[in-house]
């Protein structure tokens, strides 16, 4: 009868926590598509339209992974925001715009939390 009343009593602790389990501090996991994204400034009306910035640029692999210039890193994308936990890109973070561009994250200063100038687009084609 104890162990009956035990086990009934655990039961919504259990519930509780696995309900708990979706709400996640920052939104929702996931993963970018594998492939290759490119990173550029916008250029100006007298000279090209973009800058594309090759030491930004990077391939999304599997598990969570990508590589830069051959280095492989890993990455935690929680809501619409990125952000690059280790390898060449660790620390930075880059966060959906609302056209579904990444841009980076202005990280000090008065603008902090902010949308910078970079964007960073999947190359179509780019699956591996």
């Amino acid at each position: 009868m104890r162990i009956k009343l035990l086990a009934g009593g655990l039961a919504f602790p259990l519930l509780a926590m696995a309900a708990s389990a979706g709400a996640v501090p920052g939104g929702r996991l996931g993963v970018l598509p594998a492939g290759r994204y490119e990173c550029a400034l916008p250029g100006s009306a007298a000279g090209r339209a973009i800058e594309v910035q090759p030491d930004w640029g990077f391939e999304i692999i599997r598990s969570s992974s990508y590589l830069q210039r051959e280095e492989r890193g890993t990455y935690l994308l929680l809501g619409d925001v990125l952000t690059f936990t280790s390898g060449p890109l660790a620390g930075r973070r880059l966060i959906f715009d609302d056209n579904r561009l990444l841009r980076d994250m202005v990280d000090s200063g008065p603008e902090k939390g902010g949308l910078g100038r970079l964007r960073c687009a999947r190359v179509p084609g780019s699956v591996f």
